[in-house]
């Protein structure tokens, strides 16, 4: 299945909660992690009724599906803390100095999660790191059972200058599971998160 997942870096291992973005199609297995410059969008309140489908039986793909689920990156440092006293927005006390973000140069370690949600063993396949669009680093990760996960990692020297708490320009992370399409898989479709 292709996936684009898309993520504020600063809050990757928090299963990306703070700033999922749509992204468009791409080519193969993929997620990625676009940095905190991301802009979220509130949406915006309907009077239009939601439906709720019945839940039924969960059904597994009969044949190989493999899945990027989610990055994280590590290390991970304290969120923002914000009480509204009088309707007015303060960090909490006793916050205010905690670390937000790594210091330019350090080193994180990005990690992707892979899954083969269907019913047939996959063979062996290709993976691709890539850094705003340029692939760092490729390889090949061994065949995933049946409702297996594995993880693999990309380690990368913090490159968002600060100024203060504020991060300054934008950097996309993206790791894609079978780059070339060799593998057939029950669902080959474009998901956007």
């Amino acid at each position: 299945m292709n996936r684009n997942l898309l993520c504020a870096l600063g809050f990757l291992a928090l299963l990306l909660p703070a700033a999922l973005i749509l992204s468009l199609p791409v080519a193969g297995r993929s997620a990625s992690a676009d940095s905190p410059g991301s802009a979220l969008q509130t949406p915006t309140p309907t009077s239009t009724p939601t439906i709720t489908p019945t839940p039924g039986p969960t059904v597994i793909p009969e044949g190989i599906d493999l899945d990027v689920t989610y990055i994280n990156r590590s290390p991970l440092y304290h969120p923002y803390c914000v009480e509204y006293p009088n309707d007015m927005p303060r960090l909490c006390p006793g916050t205010e100095n905690d670390k937000r973000w790594p210091d330019p140069g350090e080193v994180v370690t990005f990690t992707a999660h892979i899954v083969n949600k269907g019913q047939l063993p996959s063979p062996a396949f290709d993976y691709a790191w890539a850094i705003d669009g340029a692939v760092v680093l490729e390889g090949t990760l061994q065949g995933l059972t049946a409702a297996a996960e594995i993880t693999t990692t990309y380690q990368w020297s913090w490159a968002h200058p600060l100024v203060g708490e504020r991060t300054l320009e934008d950097h996309t992370v993206r790791f894609t599971v079978d780059p070339d399409d060799t593998i057939t898989e029950t669902y080959n479709s474009t998901f956007a998160a």
